[in-house]
Formats: structure tokens, sequence, C-alpha cells
């Protein structure tokens, strides 16, 4: 089912509420590239299995994981940050290497596997979990969403964060947040403020706006997964994948909750 007024931008798109009341969906089961909506995931099993007591934890950055990227902070050989913080980079603004960090060290802690294996035993994990769910066809390539090769589906994001609203409170609340003051402990102590992807400006044109996601492939396409809230207390799951230009996401996923308040 689409809205009948609304072309929509995103190639898949899948609204849902708690209950299993399906709103709006159009293409819901088509694997397509989540880019960094994966993240979703990514957080959700490293929580799952590194547990809220190590959230206080101090996390060295190993070789692997310097990954550099366009995103800030970057991060230095032996650096340190803590398992919270890297949820909140990894949660706000999208940071590929803080997903990579994490997923390592979830890795090496759940499996005890040693350096230059961890992230791969994580993938293992993340893989392992989705299969659990019955997500068949799903393609878990790497721990931020760039790999082209991973593939979920619109229908699947939605589940995943009506998941997050039922079972895991802390990290919804990451996702909900609009900024956070990380810190990095090297030779000069850093302490940079990260700002949410998705802007006020943006929230507000959510209606209901309870967290989200973003997922962005410079210049070509956007996608965006989000929980809201009606006005009758009611949560609904939106996602919408693919969205060319990658701003239209919003508009897309505006759309549909307009209709659904």
């Amino acid at each position: 089912m689409r809205d009948a007024e609304h072309k929509f931008a995103a190639e898949g798109v899948h609204s849902v509420t708690a209950s299993g009341d399906v709103r709006c969906s159009d293409n819901a089961d088509i694997l397509l590239h989540p880019a960094s909506t994966l993240k979703l995931l990514t957080a959700y099993v490293a929580l799952r299995n590194l547990g809220h007591s190590a959230l206080g934890n101090m996390v060295l950055v190993h070789e692997e994981d310097r990954y550099e990227g366009r995103k800030a902070p970057k991060f230095q050989l032996g650096a340190g940050i803590s398992v919270e913080d890297l949820f909140y980079l990894l949660a706000l603004s999208s940071h590929n290497g803080a997903a990579r960090i994490l997923a390592r060290y979830a890795g090496e802690l759940a499996t005890g596997a040693r350096a230059g294996k961890a992230y791969g035993a994580f993938l293992g994990m993340m893989r392992s979990q989705v299969s659990e769910w019955g997500w068949k066809g799903a393609q878990i390539e790497c721990a931020a969403g760039l790999a082209p090769g991973s593939r979920l589906t619109a229908l699947w994001l939605c589940e995943l964060m009506l998941r997050l609203a039922e079972t895991e409170p802390w990290l919804l609340s990451v996702l909900g947040s609009s900024s956070r003051r990380v810190e990095i402990s090297h030779a000069t102590c850093d302490s940079i403020v990260v700002e949410h992807t998705i802007s006020g400006a943006q929230r507000e044109s959510l209606d209901g706006f309870v967290a989200g996601k973003t997922g962005t492939i410079a210049g070509t396409y956007g996608s965006l997964v989000v929980l809201s809230k009606s006005q009758r207390g009611k949560l609904l799951s939106t996602a919408v994948l693919r969205a060319v230009p990658a701003e239209a996401r919003f508009a897309d996923a505006a759309v549909i909750l307009a209709g659904c308040r």
C-alpha cells in the first residue's frame, strides 16, 4: 500500500505499529543496501553481548581499528574511549570508526578472539542473530554499513527498531538524544560534542519522533529508520530505504507519519 498523493523517493518503505498494524508498505521485503541504518543491528548485538555493566569500560584503539574516513573525531593509536561513548558516536554522528571499534571489542569479550580475529567474530555474531530471527537472505558484510554487499529490508529494520523499544530502552534513549559530549584520551585529551544526524528541524517534521537513525551514501541515496509515538500513545516504526536524493527520505517519512496520527 502506498500514499495515494505522494510518490515516494525511496525504493523501499514500511511503517508498522508495535501491535503489527501495517500503515504503509511498498517494496518492504526487497533486499537493499542499508548504509548506516545497519548500525542499529551492530548496536543491538554489541549491547546484548557486552551488557550494561560494560558501558563504563575504557577501550584502547588498536591498529586494526584506525578507520579514519571523514567522521570527526579521528582516533589515534592507543587512544581510550568508553564503551558508552562509542555507542553515542555510532548512534548520533554515525561514526564508522566507532562502529568498528565497538564491534571488535564486543567480539573480543564475547568470543575470546584475539587481535585480527575479533572483528570478524563479531560479524559472525551479527549473522547468527539475524538467522535466529529468520531474516533469510540478509547479508552482513561490515559493522558500519559501508560494504556494498550488505543487504537488509525495510520490514526488518522496522522490526528491529520495535525490538529496541521493547527490550533495550537505554539504547533507544541514545538513538533519541540530540547531542553528546564524548571524551577521548590520548596525548592530549579531547572533549567533543557530537550532534545527531537527524537535526532538530528534521525531527519537527517527523510527527511524534522518539528515536531514529540515518544512513547515507554521499551523492547517491539516503535511508532513515524512525520510531515515533502517535497522539494516542501507540508506537510506530517506519523505514525509508534508498531515497534519491538522500534528503528526500525525510519528506517520505514525514508523509507517512502525518497520515498515521
